[in-house]
């Protein structure tokens, strides 16, 4: 993929705000909690009990709802998750699916069959995994819409499409429904979906979410990182002619290739992945960070607007002034990098940049907030 003169252009972003924006996509393991959940997910075992399914995050086992006299799914608004296959089947008086726009994956089957009044599927517009095979059969919706969703849906088996409008010129004059679909990246991942995504939590909330999408655009393309450093205490640190590490602040991430053993691994065999790192430079540059190569370091990146690359006695200082002799707090120093208290003398990115520089990335990570 090639963002090219920016790294995403800004017109792939949508001018109107999506209502939703879901960040992580919750993994199969239903003991981790959703980011749309306030605390640990709900899980509810498999029932014929539909109502009884209210504040349910995850459904142990398969989903059947037939036969049901209502319009909408209201009891499934907090559905993150099923376990099993989801049917939802000769429902007639079915008129809508928008209660379903938390739905991210199916673990078995979809099914969708028989809802004569269903005429968009916007309320799945969210669910990326389907474990089995779709069937939508006997809806309301154009041919083309559906085959252009389930498209945007990772699936493990097949797609049956039946019974539904022969509308070809419908998407040609319809809005893009799947719009957020096309994005490059339409969440962040967790900290535990990332390779030891762990050695970030005593990192900067900003640098924390630029490195995220980096991860995630970097995974589109195939190139796989793993984190190997985050945040460093100061206690011990020794390095020649050195105050301090950016590592001390949490303000700097080492990573390496995924595929490589060591870093000694991949210095070793930096001409065969040179590609690779200079297309996470390019990422890392787009999005304001700093990258160590400059340094002959290309597992580093750091981003510190407003200060040094090497960090003098006055910084140092300062930050030790809030986080502590050690810096045993040193998020404390953290506030000390907002733009609002940028020096309106200084190059707009010394020492990395407050706000983003490029125009796609940013408006990609204004979408993702």
């Amino acid at each position: 993929m090639t963002y090219s003169p920016h790294l995403i252009s800004p017109t792939a972003i949508p001018v109107a705000v999506i209502a939703i924006i879901v960040v992580a996509t919750l993994p199969a393991c239903s003991s981790t909690p959703s980011p749309i959940i306030d605390g640990d997910a709900t899980n509810c075992a498999a029932t014929d009990d539909y109502q009884s399914l209210a504040g349910c995050n995850i459904v142990d086992g398969d989903l059947v709802l037939e036969n049901l006299d209502k319009e909408r799914l209201s009891a499934l608004a907090e559905l993150v998750h099923v376990e099993g296959s989801l049917k939802i089947r000769q429902n007639v008086e079915l008129s809508e699916l928008d209660d379903l726009q938390f739905l991210q994956s199916v673990g078995g089957d979809l099914q969708l069959v028989t809802l004569p009044k269903i005429d968009s599927l916007q309320g799945l517009k969210h669910l990326d995994r389907v474990g089995g095979d779709i069937h939508v059969v006997d809806l309301a919706v154009a041919h083309c819409r559906a085959d252009r969703w389930a498209n945007g849906v990772d699936v493990d088996g097949g797609v049956e499409l039946i019974g539904l409008l022969d509308d070809p010129g419908a998407c040609a004059s319809d809005p893009d429904e799947s719009t957020e679909k096309s994005l490059p990246v339409t969440q962040l991942p967790e900290l535990d979906q990332m390779r030891r995504g762990d050695l970030l939590e005593g990192v900067h909330p900003e640098l924390r979410r630029r490195i995220k999408l980096m991860y995630a655009l970097l995974e589109k393309e195939g190139i796989e990182i793993v984190f190997v450093s985050g945040h460093r205490p100061l206690a011990g640190f020794s390095k020649p002619n050195r105050l301090a590490s950016w590592h001390n602040v949490g303000m700097a991430v080492d990573l390496n290739l995924a595929h490589r053993a060591s870093l000694q691994d991949s210095t070793d065999h930096y001409d065969e992945d040179e590609d690779k790192w200079e297309r996470i430079g390019e990422i890392a540059k787009g999005l304001g960070i700093i990258w160590g190569a400059r340094y002959d370091d290309i597992f580093h990146f750091e981003w510190h607007p407003g200060y040094h690359s090497r960090i003098r006695e006055h910084e140092l200082q300062e930050f030790k002034s809030h986080g502590g002799s050690n810096l045993s707090d040193h998020d404390e120093a953290w506030h000390l990098f907002d733009a609002e208290r940028a020096d309106p003398t200084d190059p707009e990115c010394f020492g990395g940049c407050y706000h983003i520089p490029d125009d796609g990335l940013r408006s990609l990570m204004e979408h993702l907030r």
